[in-house]
């Protein structure tokens, strides 16, 4: 019996060196020759937020206005130019204001709502519009499983469903041993997306059960299992869907408090996945047959923001309108991309629904 443990004792401890050695071996040639990647900028840690845009704020075209605008929202916001085209639109209706962007990549409803209350005080706004991305939004503030897009974007703060309500989950701080491990090399190019694909499989044979098991799998954001019971009614019957509303919902709620508390007001404008919009991006990824309703999250959305009094437009009729006059792509190429965003045409078309809804707010 001592040879044996000796023997297994000894094979334990050459397995361990040899995960050790070429781990460090994999870790040393990574760093010399990193694997091809879509490299993700503008965004720094945050403790807070889990992430953030460099910088944190960006003033539109200001003039020291007394009217104050943020817009909120996600990489449909950060850099692109719909708050401009609207600020400008709007002032030719004859509604001056001072805008600032907060728009960061990645980010859900959750975020938005704790990025505007932390930096309210900057400027004061009396007006926060956020652009929702239905595709995204509802599933980035639901945690049964999370969504995850990158190593510097997949650790976030939610709301969780308790018994009596919601309570914040904090963005998880990592102790240094995990933090070597999650910045190293190894793990960025190779772990990180190895880990995300043995979930995918998860997701796929039963995304229901790690809503009801409260299981945090994270899985990559273009999973098919994670976004397509959105678009099909028989989904709002599942955990799944029911939390990703309930917790959004919530999150608009708390955001709608804070700022009617401070005498501001909150609009909201939805938009969708490229299907929704492009005849390429519904050819290649909606099946034929299914009972698929392309209008149907932000529908979902728009009951619940009215029956809150928060005023919501969705855009898609106006990046509709936007392909038929153009004849071309709304959402970036290549042809039958899942993650496109909004062409120089869509950025106009949404920024002009935009100062549509902040004209109709004036006081």
């Amino acid at each position: 019996m001592a040879s044996l443990t000796k023997r297994l004792l000894a094979a334990g401890f050459a397995a361990v060196a040899t995960i050790t050695v070429a781990s460090l071996s994999a870790e040393l040639y990574l760093r010399r020759h990193p694997l091809p990647s879509v490299p993700v900028r503008g965004l720094q840690s945050d403790p807070l937020l889990g992430w953030d845009s460099i910088p944190r704020i960006v003033p539109l075209d200001n003039a020291g206005r007394a009217r104050v605008v943020y817009f909120v929202g996600d990489s449909f916001t950060q850099d692109r130019r719909w708050p401009f085209i609207a600020q400008r639109e709007a002032e030719k209706q004859g509604v001056a204001f001072d805008g600032y962007s907060l728009g960061v990549s990645g980010f859900g409803t959750t975020q938005e709502w704790l990025k505007t209350e932390r930096d309210f005080e900057f400027y004061r706004p009396q007006l926060v519009v956020v652009q929702l991305f239905a595709w995204n939004d509802l599933r980035d503030n639901w945690s049964y499983p999370p969504i995850a897009y990158s190593p510097d974007a997949s650790n976030r703060p939610y709301l969780v469903p308790t018994a009596s309500g919601f309570r914040l989950a904090p963005a998880v701080s990592a102790a240094r041993p995990m933090r070597w491990l999650i910045d190293s090399a190894l793990w960025r190019q190779v772990l990180f997306r190895a880990t995300l694909r043995i979930d995918d499989t998860a997701a796929r044979a039963g995304i229901d059960r790690l809503a009801d098991w409260h299981l945090a799998l994270p899985v990559h954001y273009t999973e098919p299992a994670t976004w397509e019971p959105f678009y099909r009614r028989d989904g709002y019957e599942t955990a799944y869907v029911r939390g990703a509303f309930a917790v959004t919902r919530e999150a608009f709620r708390r955001l709608s408090t804070f700022l009617s508390a401070r005498g501001a007001k909150l609009i909201v404008i939805g938009l969708d996945n490229p299907f929704t919009v492009d005849e390429d991006v519904a050819r290649a990824w909606i099946r034929p047959g299914t009972p698929f309703d392309p209008n149907l999250p932000l529908s979902r959305v728009a009951a619940f923001l009215r029956e809150d009094g928060v005023p919501f437009e969705s855009a898609r009729p106006a990046l509709l309108d936007a392909r038929r006059r153009t004849g071309r792509k709304v959402y970036n190429p290549p042809a039958g991309e899942l993650s496109g965003h909004l062409e120089p045409a869509g950025e106009e078309a949404f920024g002009t629904v935009a100062a549509r809804m902040i004209v109709s707010l004036r006081p």
